[in-house]
């Protein structure tokens, strides 16, 4: 484990300490890389840095080269149709899905994207991951319209789609464990606004 994350095989360190059961193994586990770039995308987006990188070693588990069988590249693995519509909405050059793989155009797409679903989903985390993983149009859909309150947990046990599911819930605790990595405090998985918030 420690020679692939010296080596920047962020994949394979996190792979063998899972293997290995090393659960406390937080800095293998949650390796924060680029961090540089991480920082910096968070600053100009303000996206918070911690879920950023919640929602990339979800994503890609912090490989900047990975592809999914769908086509989605790099890091926060980008849709290169949705890459296209960043790049527009923001003015950004984009050169086609070969370009993904270049952390540092990743991450700003990225987070270009995540701010703007923060900005549709009244800044609710819960939502706006819902909506990187399975596409905003869902999540207006799944969201009560019928005034009947629903809390965080309520909510997410009732995503229809299982992936989705399990992927609100992993992102939000991969961000909290790398809030504490990045600054020492421990934080709730849900912020006060999430929990109360009426879905």
């Amino acid at each position: 484990a420690e020679w692939a994350l010296r080596t920047g095989n962020h994949q394979l360190a996190i792979a063998s300490v899972t293997a290995a059961k090393r659960w406390d193994a937080l800095d293998y586990r949650f390796p924060l890389s680029f961090l540089n770039l991480y920082r910096s995308h968070a600053q100009t987006s303000g996206v918070a840095l911690s879920y950023l990188y919640g929602i990339s070693r979800q994503e890609s588990m912090l490989n900047p080269t990975v592809r999914s069988p769908v086509g989605a590249v790099g890091l926060m693995q980008l849709m290169p149709s949705t890459a296209a519509l960043v790049a527009k909405k923001n003015g950004y050059r984009y050169k086609g899905s070969g370009t993904l793989t270049d952390p540092d155009l990743n991450i700003r797409f990225g987070s270009a994207y995540l701010r703007e679903l923060l900005g549709k989903f009244s800044q609710n985390r819960v939502l706006a991951s819902a909506g990187y993983n399975a596409g905003p149009g869902r999540v207006l859909r799944w969201t009560s319209h019928d005034g009947i309150r629903r809390d965080a947990g309520m909510y997410i046990e009732n995503i229809p789609f299982l992936e989705t599911r399990g992927y609100v819930q992993r992102v939000l605790l991969y961000a909290a464990i790398y809030e504490k990595l990045l600054t020492g405090r421990n934080v709730p998985v849900l912020t006060e606004r999430e929990r109360n918030f009426s879905y």
